[in-house]
């Protein structure tokens, strides 16, 4: 698209290469030289060209750059990758959006980190080996890795934290009972977030699904053959807090005979528990134990 700017015109393409050109000159933290200034009028902007044509420019570098997450809690390193860049790149200019000084590289990949929440756009500007630019931009999502949110998914934070106190909670009435510390099995605790979010989804509450499958199906689905299992569900009103999230559920299980009696079998080496709360903001639990898994 064209814009007229007192009666002359430039081209997108002209303006991306200055803002490439100038990009990489801050990266390296140097005035742009005479080269890349515009050399009719010595300023540091694009090239005009009377008629609104621009003169042929030849073939240069494509910057390409990727990152390894864009989604990402405030502190979480980010790795940006510009390989898939084609031409004779002899630079690499990085702008990242935030507070943080532009860095030029000779290397394709660059890590860093974002301290602080909100919406940012990294910039990457190359140089070739005949002096021709071109950028790339990307955007991201820092989120603040502090707040929680009892309406996230099972992999939340909120989540994974009524799940560590849920089970320690259960170690420490065992322990009261002089009972062995359970392990925390990983993967018997991704069979029970399977189950929690299949009941908070499909709006059952059951340890057989609406279409048949009971505990053992969902162990041997996983690939765990086990000598025994058993399974404690519940489900209750998300708190803000997880830890009292957590002695809530401990109580109401502690106060059912079966559900009491699984917590307190001596037969257990581990479990997995599963956490997840529905739009609705109702907690589903769900504690897998099992045997020689």
């Amino acid at each position: 698209m064209k814009r007229t700017r007192r009666g002359i015109l430039y081209t997108a393409a002209g303006v991306t290469g200055y803002a490439a050109t100038a990009a990489v000159a801050s990266a390296e933290k140097r005035p742009l030289d005479s080269s890349e200034r515009c050399p009719r009028t010595g300023r540091d902007e694009p090239t005009p060209v009377e008629g609104g044509e621009t003169e042929p420019r030849s073939r240069g570098p494509v910057a390409d750059v990727v990152a390894s997450e864009t989604n990402v809690d405030a502190g979480t390193e980010v790795t940006f990758d510009a390989s898939a860049t084609t031409g004779d790149i002899e630079v690499y200019a990085w702008e990242f959006g935030d507070e943080s000084e532009p860095k030029a590289t000779t290397d394709a990949a660059i890590a860093h980190t974002y301290e602080k929440p909100g919406e940012y756009t990294a910039v990457l500007a190359v140089r070739d080996a005949n002096g021709e630019y071109d950028k790339d931009t990307i955007s991201l999502s820092v989120s603040d890795a502090t707040q929680t949110d009892p309406g996230d998914s099972s992999d939340s934070t909120y989540s994974a934290q009524v799940e560590a106190a849920i089970h320690d909670e259960v170690n420490a009435v065992r322990a009261d009972e002089g009972l062995n510390q359970l392990e925390f099995d990983e993967q018997v605790a991704k069979v029970a977030r399977g189950h929690s979010r299949d009941m908070a989804e499909n709006d059952f509450f059951s340890h057989v699904t609406p279409d048949g499958e009971t505990v053992r199906d969902r162990f041997e689905d996983a690939g765990l053959v086990c000598r025994s299992m058993a399974e404690n569900i519940l489900y209750q009103p998300a708190t803000d807090d997880p830890a009292t999230a957590a002695k809530e559920c401990v109580e109401s299980w502690m106060g059912s005979s079966g559900h009491r009696r699984n917590i307190l079998n001596e037969r257990w080496d581990s479990e997995g528990l599963g956490v997840v709360v529905d739009e609705g903001g109702r907690l589903y639990a769900t504690q897998n134990f099992d045997l020689g898994c």
